[in-house]
């Protein structure tokens, strides 16, 4: 896997592991996000989101290549995804903002026989 190990814990994860430890953090670097900072670690919400968009292109890779042949430009449906199973897949694209958004940050068309890609700009 290709994902960095660096991420810093929430203070309530450190605390739960030893209470000393979260009280050094905050005497010694005042918040977890200046320790962060000053190590070079990417702070735990970040870490999340990040850790969540990997799993969703993973698992919608795997998706396409196990029911569509590999064929990555057209977008699942949802109700094939509820109907076969894919629940986790279903709740992830939902999470990143809808099969529409989705599809369109993928390049993906989201509709049977019509263009549907949206254009972002960043």
């Amino acid at each position: 896997d290709n994902i960095p190990s660096i991420w810093m814990p929430r203070l309530s994860h450190v605390e739960d592991y030893d209470e000393s430890l979260k009280a050094a953090i905050i005497r010694y670097y005042g918040s977890a996000k200046n320790l962060c900072r000053q190590a070079g670690m990417v702070p735990f919400r970040e870490w999340n989101f990040m850790e969540r968009q990997h799993d969703l292109m993973v698992t919608l890779k795997e998706y396409c290549d196990e029911n569509c042949g590999g064929d990555y430009s057209v977008f699942p449906q949802y109700v094939r995804l509820r109907q076969e199973g894919h629940d986790r897949l279903f709740r992830l694209i939902q999470d990143f903002g809808g099969r529409q958004y989705v599809a369109a940050r993928f390049g993906m068309s989201h509709g049977e026989g019509r263009d549907n890609h949206l254009e972002f700009e960043l």
